[in-house]
């Protein structure tokens, strides 16, 4: 760090603030470009995605993480439901069913059907915002 000299002789010791305000602006870059956890506990579980290609994209608005575990347990917001509690959740969002998209994680090894009630409640509910979180397939 370079040190100011006074013109009078004395040497005065005085540090350049510009290497220090550089550095608050790196914290500050850094800490409004970074991506916060938007504090699902969803992403805490233990699920094994299946892989595929292409490319995500993603959604705004309300979004409900319907995580189907290796058992066929439903997780939905860090709890286990039963498909008519789903149903009955859906059936009191029904108004506002266009702000909100329903993400479905289900492990690789469930079976098509559970997957399927869970589509078949949305459908009936008029529920048409519907995604499927992959994993990226490695080639």
């Amino acid at each position: 760090m370079k040190l100011l000299k006074q013109s009078i002789g004395e040497e005065a010791v005085v540090p350049l603030m510009t290497p220090l305000i550089d550095i608050f602006l790196l914290i500050i870059f850094f800490l409004l470009t970074c991506t916060f956890a938007s504090g699902e506990k969803e992403k805490e579980l233990t699920i094994h995605l299946p892989a595929t290609k292409g490319g995500s994209r993603g959604v705004e608005g309300m979004r409900w993480y319907f995580n189907v575990m290796e058992t066929g347990a439903v997780v939905l917001q860090g709890r286990t439901v039963t498909l008519k509690e789903v149903d009955g959740l859906l059936e009191a969002e029904h108004e506002r069913r266009d702000g909100i998209y329903l993400i479905v994680r289900a492990h690789e090894n469930v079976p098509y059907r559970m997957v399927a009630k869970l589509m078949g409640l949305f459908s009936r509910h008029g529920f048409a915002r519907v995604a499927f979180q992959t994993i990226d397939e490695k080639e």
